[in-house]
């Protein structure tokens, strides 16, 4: 009797061409429209896996199945222009209202997110090279009062600095040994201070 009421007709799965071609052909309209990007992420790495791992499947810096050192890398990924349509997007969840778990509406509007702010470029050259240091905030009547801006380890401001000073660079060698523990370590932050 067990699987008698299963209806498998109905079953698919994601590396079955009659389903993934259709996950192919979106990716293609939302391409042409310009709403896909390509730029370098940085991802955990299992060198034995050689598979990109979630953060949820690193644990103490190893890969889950295979035991190895995760690496951090840079590779190039795909992403959406999510922020092109972004206010059309929530206000379209409205239309989901009673259809929809409010659950789950709510977890998109936070996904998606909006903030009224600015984004504020702060310019810096690095070795005759000009660039900005871009932040957004939520708050521009307090950028009078700016004193320091954070920067991540990996940042290029970060690692100018590294290269003029031990200490920095020291810092920042320790950041890139525990990395993978940044987006889930309820642990305070270390810095360090890079007068300007």
């Amino acid at each position: 009797m067990l699987g008698l009421s299963i209806d498998w007709s109905r079953e698919f799965a994601t590396c079955s061409p009659e389903y993934y071609q259709w996950e192919q052909w979106l990716f293609l309209q939302l391409y042409k429209k310009g709403l896909v990007y390509k730029k370098l992420s940085t991802v955990n790495w299992d060198p034995v896996d050689n598979t990109v791992l979630a953060n949820e499947q690193v644990i103490d810096g190893k890969g889950w199945r295979s035991g190895a050192a995760v690496e951090k890398r840079d590779i190039p990924m795909y992403y959406f222009n999510i922020t092109d349509y972004a206010d059309e997007l929530l206000d379209d969840l409205d239309q989901l209202e009673g259809h929809w778990p409010s659950e789950v509406l709510t977890m998109q509007r936070n996904w998606i997110g909006r903030s009224a702010g600015m984004e504020v470029h702060f310019p810096y050259e690095i070795a005759g090279e000009e660039n900005t240091l871009d932040v957004f905030t939520t708050r521009p009547d307090t950028l009078m009062g700016v004193t320091y801006v954070a920067v991540a380890a990996e940042h290029p401001l970060a690692q100018y600095a590294a290269e003029k000073d031990d200490m920095i660079a020291q810092f920042c060698a320790m950041c890139k040994k525990v990395q993978w523990l940044r987006p889930i370590s309820p642990k305070p932050r270390k810095s360090v201070w890079i007068p300007a």
